[in-house]
């Protein structure tokens, strides 16, 4: 759940060291699927392991790169949740990240689809 070094000694002899590096578990779930534009959905989630009162990013595919379009902070128990209205139609892609820090590297949640209808 947090990156960690591993080395082994015996005697007097140390190996080298080998840092394992991992990713935190984010999720990112709509409260509908299907929504009309400019009507309100949730967006919520948890982060694991515990990263309470950090910033998670909302992103939004736009063309071939991610636009922030939230950032909502970490509650206690490491979830989040906040409502956003997306105001044009089509089909949109969606994910969490959690930016690299001491324990984690960048870490995402699995691509939402989410369709906006006129």
């Amino acid at each position: 759940m947090a990156d960690q070094t591993w080395y082994v000694t015996a005697d007097s002899l140390r190996s080298a060291t080998l840092v394992e590096t991992v990713r935190a578990l984010v999720g990112l779930a709509p409260s509908a699927h299907t929504i009309v534009a400019g009507q309100a959905v949730v967006l919520s989630g948890h982060v694991a392991p515990n990263h309470a009162g950090e910033v998670l990013l909302i992103e939004q595919r736009s063309g071939g790169s991610w636009r922030v379009i939230a950032r909502p902070r970490l509650s206690k128990g490491s979830s989040y949740s906040l409502s956003h209205r997306f105001m044009q139609s089509g089909k949109s892609e969606l994910r969490a990240v959690l930016r690299l820090d001491a324990r984690n590297l960048m870490s995402a949640s699995p691509t939402v689809k989410l369709t906006v209808k006129p």
